[in-house]
């Protein structure tokens, strides 16, 4: 049972109505089905920061603000707050803390006041023509009082924005990271840039201005000429680095998740003593400190970075650990590990060690992250989870003495504990069902934010006997108006063995009174997983519950959660085996469910689950209409066109120019088997994702318009991969209706089924 839950909490919190009412039977007619615009009632934790005393939380939220269902002007936005809980308290909150936007909370050392990011204003009397070098509508550092009355204080104005910020700590000054482009910095790289035979010496300038070359009047006698000799013309070129000028690249990685990006960039640290003081630039230069974390004692940074005498830092595909002191100066090395790949770190509350969470060098794909611990002192690194077979996320000191990581496992995430110098460690947050979301520390104390099948965020306290109290549920009132269904947990055979996790969502009533229809739900990655607790896709599977759809969801080789030898099993196989263990979920599933009508079955998923969804319909009848959704179709031309590409090189490789490779890439494409899609497709995608790339949608979609196939395409504009999650909100529920619209538009006559697996017949 909970612990130390205030009675009115428990009258809010929905776990206490029945099995039956939670699945649908509610006499007393209180509940509604959820709806698309529901997506506004539900919120997602960003952040959860702790008091080092332990005595308060700030958790930053994000929540959509007005109707999604509207459009034009007024439509609903994203808004962001942060609140404050009293972890003291019997009734601890939560009180809100800022209007308007606010995320990335940092509270000093001493709890007195918080920093956070919000776009910044224009100062007082300032010139609009400063706008740019001063920031203004870029994230910017503001400090709010937390001992007393006041307002929020804006204290940055940094070209460019800021990403970042931690309190130094003595909390008489702030730490603030930046993006830089390579271009911005200074002096030569101390690595070849890779651009082909570059002219030498910088574009020309006037008044220290880059020239922008002649004047519509004629050649400007100070600035390169565009009719000037090679070199001129060279830097009457470089000079056009504005919005409406070509860009140009010359590096590995150019792309962005929704644009062509500004090439090479790095991670710099600046220092901040008050409110709009000059900056002080600590960590700069030809090494990104984006990842860089203060020492609890303030006197240095440890920073992942490439090992000594790398090469260009994008060819570099292993980082080592680095020490530089806070006040700047020379990086010094502490660990360089062939075999080891970190990924992230965090410092031990006295300074003595360092956890991190780090893989196999060479294993990106399929290799476990595991925590690893580094001490300081005498330079040893010792694995602490290597016998989990599973991968750690977010890692944070938990006390003097110990670790704590979330762990994937087999479709929840729990908060795991490892003593420090032990090698053993245990769950200590989470139930069966339950995804940890983000978690902080402080005090010995643990603030959870977590989600369940029966609400998607949830925050709780853990104390340092391990007691677990729960703190909030932000969206008890709206659950109590609502029908959810929970989903139900099995296990299904492959063909070739392999055992299937999958779950099953029953459907509420049709409001039609025909038959509930089944829908196949696909997950991306391919390494990640799913569970009862997913929070990405709560709403979207309540809401097919909702109209009357089973939802059948699961785990196919190659997810995560499920150790390295299950996630490897789709070895330059994409398609027959993950497709294989979908289906049979889905016919186990007809088996264990007598609701489940063979001639009712529909089928979607996204990304690599896009991709699935294709090549499932290329070679299997049975679904009355399939929905792919930002997919990748032809492997070989998502190697040039998506900014993933070394996905492919890690699940094929290595390249598809060797032969083996475009072998196995090209028997793996869904478009070469356009020609066995008979099932209607619907085609989602967006013009700006360049995670998978759009063309590969026009060429699936043009294939079977030449062939005469039932296909629609829909194509999101301004929105790129993360459409479905974070796009706006009224496309996101234009997405989840054009999905529902799909489906209803191909729905079977109970009174005359049709086995869609015989070639002879074709679904009307």
């Amino acid at each position: 049972m909970l612990q130390s839950l205030t009675l009115s909490l428990l009258l809010l919190l929905p776990a206490a109505q029945s099995e039956g009412e939670r699945n649908g039977d509610d006499a007393a007619g209180r509940r509604r089905a959820i709806a698309p615009t529901d997506l506004a009632a539900l919120v997602e934790v960003s952040a959860v920061e702790v008091a080092h005393d332990g005595s308060f939380a700030v958790v930053a939220l994000r929540r959509i603000a007005g109707d999604p269902g509207r459009r034009g002007a007024g439509e609903a936005v994203y808004a962001d707050e942060l609140q404050l809980f009293d972890l003291r308290a019997e009734r601890p909150g939560p009180r809100s803390l800022t209007r308007g936007e606010a995320r990335a909370p940092a509270l000093a050392p001493d709890g007195s006041r918080l920093a956070f990011l919000r776009p910044g204003e224009r100062a007082t009397g300032g010139d609009p023509a400063a706008d740019e070098t001063e920031g203004v509508g870029k994230n910017q550092v503001w400090v709010l009082p937390l001992d007393g009355p006041g307002e929020a204080v804006q204290w940055s104005r940094v070209e460019g924005g800021v990403v970042r910020v931690v309190w130094a700590p003595d909390a008489k000054g702030l730490y603030l990271w930046r993006r830089r482009s390579a271009d911005e910095l200074d002096g030569p790289a101390p690595f070849d840039r890779e651009r082909p035979n570059p002219w030498p010496g910088p574009p020309a300038t006037v008044d220290g201005e880059v020239s922008r070359g002649p004047s519509a009047d004629g050649p400007s006698a100070a600035g390169p000429s565009a009719d000037g000799p090679p070199d001129e013309a060279w830097r009457w070129l470089e000079a056009g680095r504005g919005e409406r000028d070509p860009s140009v690249h010359f590096d590995l990685l150019y792309q962005d998740e929704q644009s062509l990006g500004r090439g090479l960039q790095f991670g710099e640290v600046e220092f901040l003593g008050g409110a709009d003081e000059p900056t002080r630039p600590v960590l700069t230069g030809w090494r990104d400190h984006g990842g860089a974390e203060l020492s609890p004692d303030g006197s240095a940074f440890a920073f992942l970075a490439p090992p000594p005498g790398s090469d260009h830092p994008q060819r570099e595909l292993r980082l080592a650990l680095w020490r530089v002191p806070s006040e700047g100066g020379e990086a010094e090395l502490l660990l360089d590990d062939p075999q080891l790949d970190p990924r992230a770190l965090v410092w031990s509350e006295d300074g003595a060690r360092i956890a991190l969470a780090a893989g196999p060098a060479g294993d990106r794909a399929y290799g476990q992250v595991g925590l690893v611990e580094f001490d300081v002192a005498t330079r040893v690194a010792t694995p602490r989870s290597a016998e989990l077979d599973r991968s750690v996320g977010q890692v944070s000191a938990w006390g003097p003495a110990r670790w704590a990581a979330r762990v994937e496992d087999s479709g929840d995430s729990a908060v795991h504990i490892f003593p420090r110098g032990a090698d053993e460690g245990g769950a200590l947050f989470g139930r069966a069902g339950e995804q940890v979301l983000q978690f902080g520390s402080g005090g010995g104390r643990l603030v959870v934010a977590y989600a369940s099948p029966e609400d998607p965020c949830r925050l709780a306290l853990v104390e340092p006997s391990g007691a677990r109290r729960e703190l909030h549920a932000w969206h008890a009132e709206f659950l109590l108006g609502v029908h959810v269904v929970l989903p139900e947990a099995a296990t299904a055979t492959s063909n070739d063995g392999t055992p299937v996790p999958y779950w099953v969502l029953p459907p509420r009533p049709r409001a039609d009174g025909q038959p509930p229809r089944t829908l196949l739900s696909l997950h991306g990655g391919p390494s990640v997983m799913w569970g009862p607790a997913s929070r990405s896709m709560w709403h979207e599977w309540q809401l097919f519950a909702a109209r009357g759809y089973g939802v059948v969801f699961v785990n196919p080789r190659g997810s995560s959660g499920y150790g390295r030898a299950f996630q490897a099993a789709n070895w330059r196989d994409w398609g027959a085996g993950p497709a294989a263990d979908a289906l049979a979920a889905l016919d186990d599933a007809k088996l264990r469910y007598d609701w489940i009508d063979g001639a009712q079955l529909y089928l979607t998923g996204g990304s690599y689950a896009g991709y699935l969804t294709a090549w499932i319909v290329a070679h299997d009848r049975r679904f009355r209409a399939a929905a792919a959704q930002r997919g990748v179709y032809h492997l070989p031309t998502a190697f040039g066109e998506a900014n993933a590409w070394r996905l492919l090189e890690r699940h094929f490789g290595p390249y598809p120019w060797d032969d083996d490779t475009r072998a196995a890439l090209e028997a793996d494409s869904p478009f070469n088997r356009a020609e066995g899609i008979h099932t209607p497709l619907l085609i989602l995608h967006a013009s700006q994702d360049l995670r998978t790339g759009v063309s590969q949608s026009e060429m699936l979609y043009r294939a079977l318009k030449v062939l005469g196939r039932p296909v629609e395409y829909v194509r999101f504009p301004e929105e790129g991969h993360e459409l479905s999650r974070s796009g706006a909100p009224r496309r996101r529920v234009d997405r989840l209706l054009r999905l529902l619209d799909w489906f209803e538009r191909f729905g079977a006559d109970p009174a005359n089924p049709v086995d869609l697996r015989d070639p002879a017949r074709e679904p009307k």
